[in-house]
């Protein structure tokens, strides 16, 4: 990170620390919808987020909004969360991460990332991979699909069935039970792993 970067990181820490009175001050009036209410910590961040001069996302063209959220994730992050193993590999073509913790179940998580079809990719979802493999007990696959716009719908969804059927196949070599695969991810991935599931009866 730049110097800039830097200091803007240790400002989100600042703020993560806040009381929640005070975050309730800078994030704004509970914002409720269908009965649901958006973290505190979630909303200050979008306040803050809408508060940047700079254009928005849709303004700034993919390769700049991919750049933007790595540098965004690396300043909210926080300490990394050591596991015993971590490492990349391929999976159906595709660049891959997996996320071993201590004394895993035989199960494995298949998440994939978030950002509108067009953002995300392993190192913008590292934090919450790990986070994900320490609190379950069990092996996170993190998949890097096709984006858009280079790569228009449905090949994000032809990656993903792809995957998860790759992933089955080689259940021995990752040391986890064929029937244990689990999908899920965040955003844009999480609808991949609902419509993986309808495709393949996951």
């Amino acid at each position: 990170m730049t110097p800039a970067e830097r200091v803007q990181a240790a400002a989100f820490r600042a703020l993560a620390g806040l009381p929640p009175r005070v975050k309730r001050i800078i994030a704004g009036p509970p914002h409720t919808k269908d009965g649901l209410t958006l973290d505190l910590d979630a909303q200050m961040v979008v306040r803050l987020e809408r508060m940047n001069p700079r254009p928005p996302v849709e303004e700034r063209g993919p390769a700049k909004g991919r750049e933007d959220l790595l540098t965004s994730t690396k300043m909210i992050a926080g300490r990394r969360i050591e596991l015993p193993e971590v490492r990349d590999l391929t999976i159906a073509d595709r660049p891959a991460r997996l996320y071993v913790p201590d004394d895993p179940s035989p199960s494995l998580l298949l998440f994939f990332h978030g950002g509108g079809w067009v953002v995300g990719d392993l190192d913008s979802h590292d934090a919450p991979c790990r986070a994900l493999a320490k609190a379950a007990g069990m092996r996170v696959l993190s998949f890097d699909y096709r984006r858009a716009p280079e790569h228009p719908w449905p090949d994000p969804l032809t990656d993903a069935v792809g995957a998860f059927n790759d992933v089955r196949e080689r259940s021995t070599e990752l040391h986890v039970d064929p029937e244990r695969i689990a999908v899920g991810g965040d955003s844009a991935g999480g609808h991949l792993a609902a419509m993986v599931a309808l495709r393949t009866n996951a």
